[in-house]
């Protein structure tokens, strides 16, 4: 009998052992995964800094959602005060359809869920960092465009949600987030 439990027990270690070497296979093909992600991210947004690129696949954006980088801005403006309305959302996602983000694609569909449900803590960070990575490569005249085309689509969101007696109001965020992209470091 006391050998049945012997038996018994090394069944159960080679279970166990079994187990872990199927887990840490499966750790090390989403850890390959994510960085050919990144490595597909870097090139696709034209930055250099690899930790910034591993963050970006971490959070889930991909060559195909790359785009919508420049519209998270937009979408933390979106949710500033805790909620998105309809009015913010459909902003968004007209920003987000003339940078190459229709109704229909993968990235409208990722959008969509940003916008149903608020992205989880840090993620707007993550996004900004990547932004701000994405602006360090590109030529001092193009970044400025384009941190002024981000900011704008911020304010466009923040108008959409009218203000005292329709005017526009500058939301905390929008300045919030003007001041990340314009700082040299975070």
């Amino acid at each position: 009998m006391s050998q049945a439990f012997g038996e018994l027990g090394h069944l159960h270690e080679d279970d166990y052992f079994h187990r872990q070497e199927q887990e840490a296979l499966e750790r090390q093909h989403r850890r390959s995964a994510q960085d050919a992600a990144a490595a597909s991210l870097m090139a696709t947004l034209g930055i250099t800094d690899a930790a910034v690129a591993d963050e970006l696949a971490g959070a889930g954006f991909t060559p195909e959602t790359a785009r919508l980088l420049f519209v998270v801005p937009a979408v933390q403006v979106a949710w500033s005060d805790g909620e998105a309305s309809a009015k913010e959302k459909a902003q968004v996602l007209d920003i987000a359809a003339h940078l190459g983000a229709p109704s229909g694609s993968g990235a409208h569909a990722r959008l969509e869920g940003w916008l149903r449900e608020s992205p989880p803590e840090g993620f707007f960070q993550i996004a900004i960092n990547g932004i701000k990575a994405v602006l360090a490569n590109r030529p001092p005249a193009e970044a400025e465009a384009l941190r002024t085309e981000v900011l704008g689509n911020c304010r466009r969101v923040a108008e959409a949600s009218g203000g005292f007696l329709g005017m526009a109001k500058v939301s905390e965020e929008e300045e919030h987030i003007r001041q990340k992209l314009t700082a040299e470091h975070s």
